[in-house]
């Protein structure tokens, strides 16, 4: 088995697809599928299954993948002098698209500031990606996590959800803004279904900033996370919060002791603190 296999299926595992493991690795996507071929006939059974256009794990392939995932941390400890009194390093975090542009984001500069040798990539994701593979060192979730065996995991923060309508529409006069099916387990959508006009028709969104753009547009009300309503423009609050979620975050087991990830989980600590997330 060629050691550069496990490369190519880390960034398979991650992109889902040839053409973004392609991107990721500077190569075409026929070696991606050369080198697929090639590792899955060393090992002697499928890395993946293909579903809808997408690269999914078989439960034999997570876990080379996993093991992949701690030879990359391997080699990475040994190539960068990642130190305490200089981390560096690439760290990955994953957390929903909200989170990432409304908290996140603006939070950076001074991080980037203070470790200039950190890249820390932000990926936003609603599909939680995996830790133990490291298709993120670091994940923010609203829910406390029940998979990702080889994370470490910790409560990091909370968000209460409050009901929002457009800041010259009275709430009355206003449809909830439900979300689509794909959504549905979400506590806001669980919560918003129970107050919401049955009839079939009327706006459905699949992600909270839709959900913004709706209320900032006028078409209806919905629940927002309180700290996120109230810089707003032309939205206002129609009542006290009604749902509370909890915020955890996951550690890859083996790179926690990583000064670059140390640093960067508490950066992310400091960014729910500073957004009134905590």
């Amino acid at each position: 088995m060629n050691w550069d296999h496990f490369r190519f299926l880390l960034a398979l595992a991650r992109a889902e697809s040839l053409s973004g493991a392609a991107r990721c690795l500077g190569v075409d996507q026929t070696t991606v599928a050369r080198r697929l071929a090639a590792a899955e006939a060393a090992l002697g059974h499928a890395v993946f299954d293909r579903a809808d256009g997408r690269f999914i794990p078989t439960i034999r392939g997570g876990d080379v993948l996993n093991r992949a995932a701690d030879m990359e941390l391997a080699v990475e400890d040994a190539c960068y002098p990642d130190t305490p009194e200089s981390p560096q390093g690439a760290v990955r975090v994953t957390a929903v698209p909200w989170l990432i542009q409304r908290v996140l984001v603006p939070n950076y500069g001074a991080f980037g500031t203070a470790y200039p040798g950190i890249a820390l990539s932000l990926l936003p994701d609603s599909q939680n990606l995996s830790v133990t593979r490291r298709e993120a060192d670091i994940a923010l979730r609203f829910a406390r996590p029940d998979g990702d065996s080889g994370a470490l995991t910790r409560r990091v923060g909370r968000v209460d959800f409050v009901p929002c309508r457009p800041a010259e529409s009275p709430a009355e006069s206003l449809p909830w803004i439900a979300y689509d099916a794909a959504a549905g387990h979400l506590p806001q959508a669980v919560w918003i279904d129970a107050q919401a006009d049955p009839a079939p028709g009327g706006l459905k969104v699949a992600d909270l900033e839709t959900a913004i753009a709706a209320v900032q547009a006028g078409l209806g009300r919905t629940l927002l996370p309180t700290p996120v309503a109230a810089g707003l423009p032309g939205v206002a609050a129609d009542g006290p919060p009604v749902l509370e979620r909890e915020i955890w975050m996951l550690v890859h087991a083996r790179s926690r002791t990583r000064p670059s990830v140390s640093a960067v989980a508490d950066w992310l600590i400091s960014a729910l603190r500073r957004g009134n997330f905590a």
